[in-house]
């Protein structure tokens, strides 16, 4: 589109960016940082053309966009990751019990992340909306993360949470048999994640349990 002004005078029309960062909650300083440049890179190296995108690493989140999405929930951009299926153990609980304690786990863990504050931080009185911990599950422990942004109250951080355990159950479960080996979903503005082995630093994660 030609922007020109009754004068002839040509003018670029202005461009505003809204851009969301956040780490995981056990990441701070240096590591933070690093993350940050790192997905800004590969972003506009990816999306060098586009009005919106976003990137997510182990670490962080990135994204750029045209308008502004702060403090609703984003209940689109969101995906899910599955680690290896499960075997059958007649010795483990049956399937659906595993699951239900599983989201009796996750239920708990999203109540912590919206109540308690970050004990890392000082001077801050608002929940983390982070909390992560660890379970014994039969003969095995497993291991849970979920983080909202911070643009989010803890009401919508819990709503958020609660609709992509729903949205991606398939993703998670494997029926018969139980829960998959791990999974993560990525979001705008919520996620989780859950695995068979340590993948937070627990001496930096904020609301650290072991249930």
């Amino acid at each position: 589109m030609d922007h020109t002004d009754p004068n002839g005078t040509r003018f670029e029309p202005e461009v505003r960016v809204y851009i969301t960062f956040q780490c995981r909650g056990d990441i701070y300083g240096s590591q933070c940082r690093s993350c940050f440049a790192t997905a800004r890179a590969k972003l506009f190296k990816r999306c060098p053309r586009d009005k919106g995108a976003i990137i997510w690493y182990d670490q962080c989140f990135l994204e750029f966009s045209s308008t502004s999405t702060g403090g609703k929930i984003n209940y689109d951009d969101n995906i899910c990751i599955d680690t290896a299926r499960a075997r059958p153990n007649a010795k483990t609980n049956t399937g659906d019990d595993s699951v239900l304690e599983f989201l009796r786990l996750f239920e708990n863990l999203t109540n912590i992340a919206v109540t308690k504050r970050n004990n890392f931080v000082k001077d801050v009185e608002k929940p983390a909306l982070y909390a992560a911990g660890e379970k014994r599950f039969g003969n095995k422990k497993i291991y849970v993360m979920v983080q909202c942004t911070h643009d989010l109250t803890p009401r919508a951080c819990v709503e958020c949470v609660n609709h992509n355990v729903r949205q991606f159950q398939d993703c998670y479960e494997d029926k018969p048999v139980g829960l998959k080996k791990g999974a993560r979903v990525l979001g705008r503005s919520c996620n989780f994640r859950f695995e068979r082995y340590p993948f937070v630093n627990a001496k930096t994660s904020p609301n650290y349990l072991k249930f």
